[in-house]
């Protein structure tokens, strides 16, 4: 979060408050390009409330804008590769209402000691 009014950001936990974003790696993880490049497949999970349809379209759509906005401004070269539409998602086997945004970036991989 950049200002107290964005929304938490937290690794993969087993809770979480909504509304908030976890991040998580997206299937599948790492794709080979070339040699030692890949692509890796970042997941942002706009995680918008318990089960209220109405409103949580709203907030899922909120976060959403907030997500492709901050991650289009970033200086690292964040590529949207998927957007998943609204449905439930388990965090700690909790049902909440949200929907997934993936990001592909390269990444190297190199031989452990090179």
């Amino acid at each position: 979060p950049a200002t107290p009014d964005d929304p938490p950001v937290h690794d993969l936990v087993d809770s979480v408050e909504p509304p908030a974003l976890m991040l998580t790696w997206d299937e599948p993880w790492l794709t080979l390009k070339t040699g030692c490049l890949y692509d890796a497949n970042l997941a942002v999970l706009c995680i918008a409330g318990r089960l209220e349809p109405l409103p949580g379209v709203e907030e899922i759509e909120r976060l959403a804008v907030h997500v492709l906005t901050r991650m289009r401004d970033d200086a690292y070269p964040w590529r949207l590769a998927a957007s998943q539409a609204n449905r439930i998602l388990r965090v700690g086997n909790v049902p909440y209402f949200g929907a997934r945004l993936t990001y592909r970036v390269v990444v190297a991989v190199n031989k452990e000691g090179s």
